[in-house]
């Protein structure tokens, strides 16, 4: 997606030396790790507290899903049909998810 908003030339230098100082910046950590990332490196300063929020997300959502899915039995009606429902209940989310990563992507 390409927003195609004009840029003056003091916009286009900005971003130029924005960009500059990322790939040093890249370069400087590669030579630090080798180019190798590990776990640890999610719980570095400035990505810890986005790591914790997004473990919390998933295992909440893990969580939901299994209690869902265990509590299907329970239901009235068949059991079969519950499940299907049960599993219908996600396709919402998928297209919502869809939508957003294709809209946001990776950038903040």
């Amino acid at each position: 997606m390409k927003n195609r908003r004009p840029v003056n030339e003091a916009q286009g230098e900005e971003i130029r030396a924005i960009l500059k100082r990322l790939a040093n910046d890249t370069s400087a950590t590669e030579r630090k790790t080798g180019g190798r990332l590990t776990a640890f490196d999610m719980f570095r300063h400035g990505y810890a507290t986005q790591t914790l929020i997004l473990m919390l997300c998933w295992v909440s959502g893990i969580v939901t899903s299994y209690a869902l899915l265990l509590n299907v039995e329970g239901l009235a009606g068949d059991m079969f049909i519950n499940f299907c429902l049960t599993m219908l209940c996600d396709l919402p989310a998928y297209v919502f998810i869809y939508a957003m990563a294709d809209r946001l992507g990776r950038c903040k």
